[in-house]
């Protein structure tokens, strides 16, 4: 039973709900064995095991003196896997925006209580007209409200009545565009990270569409048309300057994940401005940053933020920020990535205050399953032999490292910038103070160069 998904499906629960689907087990459950058989479980939670969950010694638990039946045992385990279901819908009926309400009018119109489903659109319209935040929720929402009140005059089957079709088509293109403009957004993201192809249909004729008509007005449209042209054009920066604009003045009318996926957005221009080169974008990613913790409650961080946070924040001398910010949000990483996320990036502090072989000691205890971490960790650390002057351990680690590249066919442009910073870091290891002023000029005319400030400074 332990790989069976009621297990699966308990595991999942927290206490609080454990303790709130046995009040449901309690008032629902039509025979009482399925409570006696959760009472067993909800004592073994969650430390369930392949021993203490065993078909035949729960069922041994539950009756001494009975002979074990399989089809009794799996009886009891559907009728309890069916109740938490049954539990989790009603959770999502609580917490998720609208979906009682769009049941109800359904159930109305279909059983033909006009009565009940004129009170219920109007409530359903009131509540939409008054929600805080204009995202795809809402659009959905609203999708679905217009359709079924187009199902209502139709039923009503009297030609002199006009279906709701303007509207509903409004609602469906408005709705349709968001969908579209967000999946297009992730498409290329994504396309900068690794090599994969997309055909996204339909995009050019949704850009002139938005372009055409009065889309731009509406603030979701806008972010997102906004987001995807600094996608698109990224040597336009009034795509870029735009977007910021539209975020500061918006953030308040999206839901957090759109909220994050656009400042993703914005941060990741700014991110690869700065790797091509364009230092002042340092600025403007920090203060990206600063916004956006100022104005989200986060209650978890990915890795890669928290390490960038940190990266802008050294460059800028921001010390103290740097380490308030480890210290305060570490905590918010996921587990199994919080302890090597939290010695690598106080390794990278170590390193700004010039203790070189605390770098070494920190770095040695890291757990590389993000490549991306991995990157850095090396990178970081072939600085710190660098600055140790630590001969057989920094062109080991150039050689080992370059092999790890070429190895990595899917890191996309992150491979050229970090070449490129072994290439100039043994350039600068062995040359001369003569030969240091003809490697900088040649450092400041490449634009995929990591760490390009650092090797500037040995340059001297």
């Amino acid at each position: 039973m332990y790989t069976a998904k009621l297990l699966q499906l308990l595991q999942s629960f927290s206490a609080q709900e454990m303790k709130q689907l046995r009040k449901l087990v309690m008032q629902k459950a039509d025979n009482k064995d399925v409570l006696t058989f959760f009472e067993q479980l909800y004592a073994l939670y969650p430390n369930y095991s392949i021993e203490n969950t065993d078909k035949r010694r729960v069922f041994k638990r539950m009756y001494p003196h009975q002979p074990y039946n399989d089809q009794r045992m799996r009886h009891l385990m559907a009728e309890l896997q069916n109740l938490a279901e049954n539990y989790l819908v009603g959770q999502t009926l609580e917490i998720e925006p609208f979906l009682h309400d769009k049941i109800m009018l359904r159930q109305y119109r279909k059983r033909n209580l006009t009565k009940l489903f004129d009170q219920q659109l109007r409530q359903l319209k009131g509540q939409l007209e008054i929600y805080p935040t204009r995202d795809e929720t809402y659009y959905e929402a609203s999708l679905l409200t217009d359709k079924e009140f187009n199902q209502y005059l139709k039923g009503k089957q009297l030609r002199t009545i006009e279906p709701n079709l303007q509207q509903l088509s409004n609602t469906m293109d408005q709705w349709y565009v968001v969908g579209k403009l967000k999946i297009f957004i992730e498409a290329l993201n994504y396309q900068n990270l690794v090599t994969m192809e997309y055909n996204i249909r339909f995009m050019g004729e949704i850009l002139r569409l938005i372009k055409e008509e009065s889309y731009l007005e509406i603030p979701i449209i806008g972010l997102h048309y906004a987001a995807l042209m600094t996608l698109l054009e990224p040597e336009n920066g009034e795509h870029f300057n735009q977007l910021k604009q539209n975020l500061e003045e918006h953030n308040k009318i999206l839901n957090g994940e759109d909220l994050d996926d656009l400042y993703t957005v914005a941060r990741n221009y700014c991110i690869k401005k700065i790797n091509q080169g364009h230092s002042a974008y340092i600025r403007e990613v920090f203060e990206l940053y600063r916004f956006e913790l100022r104005h989200q409650k986060k209650q978890h961080i990915t890795a890669s933020t928290y390490k960038n946070i940190v990266t802008v924040a050294y460059s800028l001398h921001e010390y103290e920020f740097a380490r308030q910010f480890i210290e305060t949000y570490t905590p918010l990483l996921p587990e199994h990535s919080r302890l090597s996320n939290y010695q690598y990036n106080m390794a990278r502090y170590r390193f700004v205050k010039g203790e070189y072989r605390e770098v070494v000691g920190l770095l040695a205890q890291v757990d590389y399953d993000d490549v991306f971490l991995m990157l850095s960790a090396k990178a970081l650390l072939l600085k710190t032999y660098f600055e140790l002057q630590a001969t057989d351990a920094f062109y080991s680690l150039t050689q080992s490292f370059r092999a790890l590249l070429r190895n990595k066919k899917y890191i996309n442009y992150h491979k050229r910038n970090y070449l490129n910073l072994l290439f100039y870091a043994e350039k600068l290891y062995s040359c001369s103070k003569r030969e240091r002023s003809r490697i900088k000029d040649e450092i400041l005319s490449v634009k995929e160069l990591m760490d390009k400030d650092w090797l500037l400074e040995k340059c001297v």
